[in-house]
Parts: C-alpha cells; sequence; structure tokens
C-alpha cells in the first residue's frame, strides 16, 4: 500500500509565488466556495485527478501525485475534509493599526483617500523595512502612515516626522 504525506501551509505567506498566483486567479473568478477550496487544495498539494480511469461504485475518484508511482484511490469525504484544510485562504490577512500614537492618527487600515504617492512611499519603506531590518525604515513609513488631522500630506516633511 503506498502512502502520501501531504503538506498544506497555514498561512498564505507560506505559499510559493506559483501557488500565490493560482489562489489569486480563483480568487479574482469568484469561484463558489467548495469549488475554490477543492482547486486550491488540489493545486497546492500537487494531487491530480485521473480522467481515463472510471470512478469506484463506492464513490472513490483516482488521484495522482508525483511523488507516487501508481495512482491512490480517495474517496469524497476524505477530499472535502482536505480541501477544508485551505479555507484560510478565504480568511482577510488585514492588520488594524493602533489608532492614534500621541497626537498622530492613523491612516485607514487600507489606505482610502490615500495619494498614489503616500501608497508608493509606504510600500517602498515597508519593503525597506522588511529587507534590512533597520529602524530607519520603520520610523519613516510610521511618519507616512500616521499623521496629526489638521496637518497636510507634504512628503518633504517624512524625515523630520520620522525623528
Amino acid at each position: 500500500m503506498q502512502q502520501l504525506n501531504l503538506y498544506i501551509p497555514t498561512q498564505k505567506s507560506a505559499l510559493n509565488n506559483k501557488q500565490l498566483r493560482f489562489v489569486s486567479r480563483l480568487l479574482l473568478n469568484k469561484r463558489s466556495v467548495p469549488d475554490f477550496l477543492m482547486k486550491a487544495f488540489l493545486f497546492i498539494s500537487g494531487l491530480k485527478l485521473v480522467n481515463d480511469l472510471p470512478p469506484e461504485p463506492t464513490g472513490e475518484r483516482w488521484f495522482k501525485h508525483r511523488k507516487l508511482k501508481r495512482p491512490v484511490l480517495i474517496n469524497t469525504e476524505t477530499m472535502a475534509h482536505m480541501a477544508e484544510q485551505c479555507r484560510f485562504l478565504l480568511q482577510p490577512a488585514e492588520v488594524k493599526p493602533i489608532r492614534w500614537i500621541r497626537l498622530a492618527r492613523a491612516r485607514h487600515y487600507r489606505l482610502q483617500n490615500a495619494t498614489f504617492e503616500e501608497y508608493l512611499m509606504s510600500e517602498n519603506y515597508f519593503m525597506a523595512y522588511t529587507q534590512t531590518k533597520r529602524p530607519e525604515h520603520l520610523d519613516n513609513l510610521m511618519s507616512v502612515l500616521y499623521r496629526r488631522p489638521w496637518h497636510r500630506w507634504n512628503a518633504n516633511k517624512i524625515q523630520k516626522r520620522a525623528k
């Protein structure tokens, strides 16, 4: 009897680029939840349905995997249970910031009503911080995302406010 151990990540950050693009396309196509879960599970796990072999009378279907030489039978309930492991892909991955730091108020967590320049600067500072872990980039990011409500956006004052 063949045994197959499948690894399904539990966070979106554990997906590789190819998997993330596939899941994004599925989300954009607005599929039903069971259909989305099944397609995402099959792609992430690497299982493929074998259409050449008819389903068994018990409802089991034949699947193949690159690690196995021969196809394996998996029943419908087991597939549905395994597909549920991909439900984390439907959960929003948004972080809601602290609303106020001293007299500075946070931007909306989805950057609604932000200018394109604010968005690009915040993304650049975030990427710079994640790659270098230098606190100056984090300070600059906070100065873009937090400001006093009576102040207007001015990109020239970011360095000054970051201090």
